[in-house]
């Protein structure tokens, strides 16, 4: 089991390694040298655990996924530790992936560098159907969390509403990428999400 775990550890840290050097320069820049020289590792020992290029960049882009996740989960448990509405709590997450500062601006931009690789490639493919699939999943939950206290307007159809907001916030970072307006974009979401948690928490 330690075995294991310091395996999965190193495998990690390569994997930071590597997306470090994306956000840094870019998805084309990461090349098995450069992640050593982040790493502070030799070039055999990212070949060790990762034989393949290939698999280092999937499991770099499953860490770029799991870095918004834990965000969104802190906002989650603060939220609820304040006592939030979920409206507050769901706009607050859907932020996380607009461009409204340096590091989510580098963040969307590698994500679009996935994003555009996947097309071609059934393992990044895999990742991003996965990493939607978590995200649609979450907000579709935040929605019935809120049919039961009270904010979900009548008639929200929680996955429905989870796939609109989130090609919303697709949308809304692209743009914000090409040069939107940021502000408009944090407006676009808190109606959106008004729409959807229209009511006042029962709760407490």
């Amino acid at each position: 089991m330690p075995r294991d775990a310091d395996r999965d550890g190193r495998r990690a840290d390569l994997a930071d390694a590597a997306l470090s050097i994306a956000l840094d320069q870019g998805l084309d820049r990461v090349t098995v040298p450069r992640i050593a020289a982040a790493a502070g590792v030799s070039v055999g020992l990212v070949q060790h655990y990762f034989p393949a290029k290939a698999d280092l960049v999937v499991v770099a882009y499953e860490r770029l996924g799991a870095r918004v996740d834990e965000r969104v989960a802190a906002i989650v448990q603060a939220g609820e530790s304040a006592g939030g509405t979920i409206r507050q709590m769901m706009g607050a997450a859907l932020e996380q992936f607009l461009p409204l500062d340096d590091a989510r601006r580098e963040e969307g931009r590698v994500r679009m560098e996935f994003a555009s690789r996947a097309l071609r490639d059934d393992a990044l493919s895999r990742v991003a159907a996965d990493l939607r699939r978590r995200l649609e999943e979450r907000l579709a939950a935040a929605v019935d969390n809120g049919r039961e206290c009270g904010e979900t307007a009548p008639g929200i159809v929680a996955g429905d509403a989870a796939a609109e907001l989130l090609a919303l916030g697709d949308g809304l970072a692209v743009a914000g990428l090409l040069g939107g307006d940021p502000g408009r974009a944090r407006r676009l979401v808190s109606q959106a999400v008004l729409r959807t948690l229209p009511g006042a928490c029962r709760r407490g």
